[in-house]
C-alpha cells in the first residue's frame, strides 16, 4: 500500500477525529494561542518511516531488516530525519514524548543537541538555531498544555 502526502495537516483536517488532534487544537486555537494558522503549516513526522499493522510486526520487520539485509533502519530513519528537518529549517521542533526527543539526540543529531533549563516539566534545548521542546502526553492527553502554550507561544 501506497500512502500520498497529505493535502492538509492532519490536525487541521475537519474528518479527522481523535484525541490528539484536538489536543494541539486546544494548543493552537482559540482557548489556546489562538494561531491555527501556524498549526496548519506545521510539518508532522514520525522518526520510522515504515508502517506496519502493530507494533509486533514492525518490531519483526525490524529484525528480518537488520539480519538479512544488514541495514541498521534507526541509523537510515536518523539521517533521513535530519535531511527533513534540514530542509525545512523549522524555528521549533516539538518532541511527542521522551523518546522522541531522545531518537533526535541519538540518530539525528548526535552531539548537537543542547540542553536548556526545562520549564514546568518540559524539556527544552537547541540544534543550532532550532528551539526543541519535549512535550509529554499519557496515550493521547498532552500533559501541562497550558505551560505548552506559553513556550510555544515565546517561539512563534
Amino acid at each position: 500500500h501506497f500512502f500520498e502526502p497529505l493535502k492538509i495537516m492532519e490536525y487541521t483536517e475537519p474528518k479527522q477525529d481523535y484525541q490528539l488532534k484536538w489536543e494541539w487544537m486546544y494548543v493552537f486555537g482559540e482557548k489556546g494561542l489562538n494561531r491555527l494558522d501556524v498549526l496548519s503549516k506545521s510539518v508532522k513526522t514520525n522518526f520510522c518511516y515504515l508502517a506496519t499493522e502493530n507494533e509486533a510486526a514492525l518490531k519483526k520487520l525490524f529484525t528480518q531488516i537488520r539480519g538479512k539485509l544488514n541495514i541498521a533502519p534507526y541509523e537510515i530513519f536518523g539521517n533521513w530525519t535530519r535531511q527533513v528537518i534540514q530542509q525545512i529549517n523549522p524555528k521549533l521542533l516539538i518532541c511527542g514524548g521522551k523518546d522522541a526527543l531522545e531518537f533526535l539526540k541519538t540518530w539525528s543529531f548526535k552531539n548537537e543537541y543542547k540542553d536548556e533549563t526545562p520549564v514546568d516539566g518540559l524539556k527544552k534545548g537547541t540544534i543550532g538555531n532550532i528551539k526543541v521542546l519535549q512535550v509529554s502526553r499519557t496515550y493521547s492527553t498532552l500533559k501541562n498544555a497550558d505551560s505548552i502554550i506559553s513556550e510555544i507561544g515565546k517561539l512563534i
